[in-house]
């Protein structure tokens, strides 16, 4: 009976160990979202097509909420977490929207005396999703206006209920680098703006994107 349940206990053990994905030698990022379902499954769907390891690459949303500094917070948590393990992650981003976030300034603040990267989309997330269809940097109210100029584009889109891999590989990614293009002259243009947080609109998801796409290379 004892040695059955010491069987059993190692197989378990072995099975976990199995599921575990294997950490690789390149950096391993956390990626705090302030939404659990547009963004992270989005770029859920680009570390998946690039091939990278899910324990290199953490992207969470659900378990911080939308406001920017609980999703700071949530970040700088796993952060000191992680360090408790004696561990550490390479570098570690927030993606947000600018929307109308009281406490928007104060999240910034707390990013980068916590060295955490902000990754922000004003005024929302489907302007960089836009990008892809047009490159505009016309103002917008809010991002029921964003998401009603990204349908002229793509008359099914519906936020949190449209990506998964084939929606990015077939969707997205044949337009990704007039994105980033787009995205990067916005970011020529506000070169030199004192608070680049207060514009309307911008984004530099691009950021995020390229350092995703260059992590194999260095290794490989």
């Amino acid at each position: 009976m004892g040695s059955d349940n010491l069987h059993s206990k190692r197989k378990a053990k072995l099975t976990d160990q199995r599921r575990k994905p294997n950490r690789e030698t390149y950096d391993r990022i956390l990626i705090v979202c302030e939404d659990s379902k547009t963004s992270p499954n989005y770029l859920k769907a680009i570390r998946d097509h690039l091939r990278l390891s899910t324990a290199n690459i953490e992207i969470v949303g659900e378990e911080c909420g939308s406001d920017p500094v609980s999703v700071v917070q949530h970040a700088k948590k796993l952060q000191q977490a992680e360090l408790k393990t004696n561990s550490e992650y390479d570098k570690v981003y927030c993606v947000i929207d600018r929307d109308q976030h009281k406490k928007f300034s104060e999240a910034i603040k707390q990013a980068k005396d916590n060295k955490i990267q902000i990754i922000i989309s004003i005024p929302c997330f489907e302007y960089w999703l836009l990008l892809h269809f047009k490159n505009t940097s016309s103002p917008y109210f809010n991002c029921a206006e964003v998401i009603a100029a990204l349908k002229k584009h793509l008359p099914n889109y519906e936020k949190g209920q449209f990506f998964n891999a084939i929606s990015y590989v077939n969707v997205f990614k044949l337009k990704e680098e007039s994105a980033i293009t787009s995205a990067k002259q916005l970011a020529d243009e506000l070169h030199g703006v004192a608070n680049i947080y207060a514009e309307n609109p911008y984004t530099n998801m691009h950021e995020l994107i390229e350092c995703l796409r260059d992590l194999k290379p260095k290794f490989s």
